[in-house]
């Protein structure tokens, strides 16, 4: 079960989600876990993404605009550090 955190200021989201609401289905899918979340919200930048979340045990539903944010490489994964492709970075850490 994921549950809303936080909603960024001026974001797709604001105004519409609110700290403390579950989400259920997201574009049309039930989404039980961030991964999965993740993929679907990459998958679907550039385009509105159909969420639905309870809210106090209220079913709601929202269509809201998957946008990729500034400086960032995915909708939730940061670009590796300059100079080192993300896969040399994971061989590195996994050596460790």
């Amino acid at each position: 079960m994921l549950t809303v955190e936080s909603v960024v200021p001026g974001g797709p989201a604001d105004g519409r989600l609110e700290p403390g609401d579950v989400l259920v289905r997201l574009g049309g899918a039930v989404v039980a876990g961030f991964l999965p979340m993740e993929a679907a919200l990459d998958d679907a930048v550039g385009r509105r993404v159909a969420v639905c979340v309870e809210r106090g045990g209220v079913p709601l539903a929202f269509d809201i605009e998957a946008r990729r944010p500034a400086g960032l490489a995915s909708p939730c994964r940061p670009p590796p550090p300059v100079g080192l492709p993300l896969c040399e970075l994971i061989r590195r850490t996994a050596v460790r």
